[in-house]
């Protein structure tokens, strides 16, 4: 079954989950994982094709993102195919005016591929 926006709903990331993934940044490596979730709770959803130039991923289009898929781990890609229920948003990054995926790499890149518009968590840092 193709997945479409009218049978996805996306749901706020488990920020203790994506803890590691945060201190990866230079600006969040030496924060606690409870100062980290104090800070990704600032953050907003927004329509990832809403934000220009998102580092760390390549799926910035179609075709970027349907060739990306094709090395995408496939248990990572049977497992987000076989989801049922919320998909928790992707979180991206605002620093310096510039965007970085942070995590969730393979739903949106599946989401993207299946012709939806994903629902991104933007932290803006200052």
């Amino acid at each position: 079954m193709r997945l479409n926006e009218l049978t996805v709903k996306f749901v706020k990331p488990n920020f203790a989950d994506e803890y590691e993934e945060a201190l990866r940044y230079d600006e969040l490596k030496d924060l606690s994982e409870e100062e980290w979730i104090d800070i990704a709770k600032t953050g907003k959803p927004i329509k990832f094709e809403k934000l220009n130039n998102v580092g760390n991923t390549t799926k910035n289009s179609i075709a970027d993102a349907k060739e990306h898929w094709k090395e995408v781990e496939a248990e990572k890609k049977e497992r987000f195919l076989k989801h049922k229920g919320p998909v928790e948003m992707p979180i991206v990054l605002k620093i310096n005016q510039k965007y970085d995926l942070l995590s969730g790499n393979t739903r949106l890149t599946g989401c993207i591929i299946n012709g939806i518009d994903p629902t991104v968590w933007l932290i803006e840092l200052k």
